[in-house]
């Protein structure tokens, strides 16, 4: 697999794009990782890193002139916490169809003061019941979501829905999630949502069905999405009914 090396950097295409941003073509190389950036010298507004198989965004040394990535197409689930510290001025991030799967998992664009347009579109997270209102809340600086204005009114419906007491204690749920992590239940991960979410899993077994499983196991499957504490955890599980395979006990922690 290559790696993104200073020679690849340099030897890469650059063009003036329609907003006339100068924008470094790095996509479709199978580059796995971020790295060796600096190589960049700081000359670009826009990184276009697409169709890779990336799969953490960070490492990035200081590159104040940069205002865009644009990563759709890769493998990206964790985003760094020093991010930030490497792109001060970073205005747009465009993760479409990546593997973003916790509310908690998008906190440390928080940091990410400038951002503006974030899209998130075909990432496991947006099937979140909260998935916009948590967005519009811990990231009140995004104005574009998923390519679509963020209206007054769901600022207003985010700050009714985490501005309150209880609502802080859910915001903290969320960011425990982090990482796909499913030790801590998230209130708004009950039952309903994984039935909304995932609309058919528990109620068509299909694949499962077809390997012999008694009634027993499938009930047991069924509890076992009911009370799934993360969007992993509910991926894990739809993905050893479609291999017909009956998963542990559940080990969930309750409150």
């Amino acid at each position: 697999m290559p790696k993104l090396t200073a020679t690849l950097i340099q030897s890469a295409p650059a063009l003036i794009n329609p907003v006339n941003d100068r924008e470094l073509v790095l996509r479709n190389l199978h580059i796995p990782e971020l790295e060796n950036l600096g190589a960049t010298l700081n000359q670009f507004d826009v990184l276009n890193l697409c169709d890779n198989e990336i799969s953490t965004l960070g490492n990035l040394p200081l590159l104040p002139r940069l205002k865009g990535l644009l990563l759709a197409n890769n493998r990206i689930s964790r985003i760094d916490d020093d991010l930030h510290q490497g792109a001060p001025d970073l205005a747009e991030i465009i993760l479409t169809n990546n593997r973003i799967a916790e509310l908690g998992d998008i906190d440390p664009l928080a940091k990410c003061t400038q951002l503006t347009h974030l899209s998130l579109l075909n990432n496991p997270v947006t099937r979140h019941k909260d998935y916009r209102l948590y967005v519009v809340h811990r990231l009140p600086s995004v104005r574009v979501l998923d390519f679509e204005k963020v209206l007054d009114k769901e600022r207003s419906a985010a700050k009714k829905r985490f501005a309150t007491k209880d609502g802080k204690v859910l915001a903290a749920q969320y960011a425990a999630t982090r990482g796909g992590s499913s030790g801590v239940v998230g209130a708004g991960t009950s039952s309903s949502h994984a039935g909304s979410a995932h609309a058919g899993s528990s109620a068509k077994p299909g694949p499962a069905a077809k390997v012999g499983m008694s009634s027993e196991e499938i009930a047991r499957i069924k509890e076992q999405l009911a009370n799934a504490t993360s969007m992993a955890e509910i991926q894990r599980l739809e993905e050893l009914l479609a291999r017909g395979r009956l998963p542990a006990k559940p080990t969930f922690t309750t409150s």
